[in-house]
């Protein structure tokens, strides 16, 4: 959206429809999910928002991932606020790397792939310590 402007809110869907389940229903089964979130060139946390995005949504069956360049050292004050410890996967993903753009590539995906098979990464804003790039 142009800066200035806001999206109109949309209302919230009906109690029992398919993107509100009733409170206390069960997630659906894997075999009962229909969508998938494609997420395409998300630039620094983004990346991190589209995890978030698809572990929020029992219906999403799949997540596509493209992530585009590591989160800088610096962000602003609301990046820092819901992930208190991204600059530092950032400085951790640099150092693993030895400099090489590609190593520090893979790095971050490594992150991202870990918050994806470990909830209580992700659950802890996704900003833990990146796996090591292998060779």
């Amino acid at each position: 959206l142009a800066e200035g402007r806001t999206a109109a809110p949309r209302a919230p869907p009906a109690e029992g429809d398919r993107r509100n389940p009733p409170a206390g229903a069960p997630p659906q089964p894997p075999s009962r999910r229909k969508g998938a979130l494609l997420a395409m060139h998300l630039c620094g946390a983004l990346s991190l928002r589209a995890i978030e995005a698809f572990a929020g949504h029992d219906e999403l069956r799949a997540l596509v991932l493209c992530p585009c360049c590591l989160p800088g050292t610096r962000q602003d004050s609301a990046t820092k606020a819901r992930y208190p410890g991204l600059s530092d996967v950032h400085v951790r993903c640099v150092e693993a790397s030895g400099g090489n753009a590609k190593l520090q590539y893979r790095a971050w995906v490594d992150h991202l792939t870990s918050l994806l098979t470990d909830p209580a990464l992700l659950a802890s804003s996704g900003c833990s310590q990146p796996p090591l790039p292998e060779g």
